[in-house]
Parts: structure tokens; C-alpha cells; sequence
């Protein structure tokens, strides 16, 4: 096994997105890779996943119908426990540019077609985190 997927195996990443056959495939993808995945459909998983399972990243889908993605991200920084947790955005809106805007520490991504740019920066993330 390489350095770089001995490092991945024990990052988490949660996948919040009520698509779920993009959320599946995405996490097939990753799985892959070797990161290990949890795919969060509802409120009370997302409470679960952020106080036990404390994942590394998150990638937030901006159209989810079950809670407001940018008040979630918002409640994320303010909780001195969770702020560390690092987080994308993928969205299939055409204007993500401003939304993009008032987050620009976060990598905003086009799904699906974004997705090798995903996997590029998880793994950049990674590496640097692996070798502060």
C-alpha cells in the first residue's frame, strides 16, 4: 500500500446530499480511494455523524431540502469543536460564483462534472494536514 493511501484510510468523509444516487456514487468513488464515507440524509444523522463519528471533511450539497446548507456551514464555524472540520460545497446551480464569494476559503464545486477536482483537493487537504 502507498504513503498516500495509507493517509487517506483514516480521513472520513461525510456526504450530505439528498441525491442519493450522485451521494452513492460519490461515495463509491471515494471509497476507492480508500477514504472511508458516511452519507448523511437527515438532521438527525447529521447530529450524529458531527458528534461522534467527527468526520475530516465535509462536502455540503447547496440544494438540500431538509436544512439550509450556508446556516449549517455558518453553525459549523461557530462551534469551537466542528470548525476544524474542513468543507465543500457542490452545487448544480448555474450563479454559484456569489455563492462561492461568502465562502472563499471553501472549494466550491460543480457536481458531477467537478468531480476529479474534488478528489484533487481532498488529497491535497490530506497531504497537507498529514504533514503539519
Amino acid at each position: 500500500m502507498n504513503p498516500e493511501t495509507r493517509m487517506m484510510r483514516n480521513k472520513l468523509v461525510a456526504i450530505i446530499d439528498d441525491d442519493v444516487l450522485f451521494a452513492e456514487r460519490l461515495a463509491a468513488l471515494l471509497g476507492g480511494l480508500g477514504l472511508q464515507t458516511v452519507i448523511v440524509g437527515g438532521g438527525l444523522e447529521l447530529i450524529s455523524v458531527l458528534s461522534i463519528d467527527r468526520p475530516h471533511f465535509l462536502l455540503i450539497d447547496t440544494m438540500l431540502n431538509w436544512i439550509n446548507p450556508y446556516e449549517l456551514i455558518d453553525s459549523i464555524r461557530k462551534n469551537s469543536e466542528l470548525r476544524d472540520i474542513k468543507v465543500f460545497l457542490m452545487t448544480q446551480q448555474k450563479d454559484f460564483e456569489r455563492t462561492c464569494d461568502r465562502y472563499p476559503d471553501i472549494l466550491c464545486i460543480y457536481k458531477p462534472s467537478e468531480s476529479s477536482l474534488l478528489v484533487e483537493k481532498l488529497r491535497e487537504e490530506i497531504v497537507k494536514n498529514e504533514s503539519a
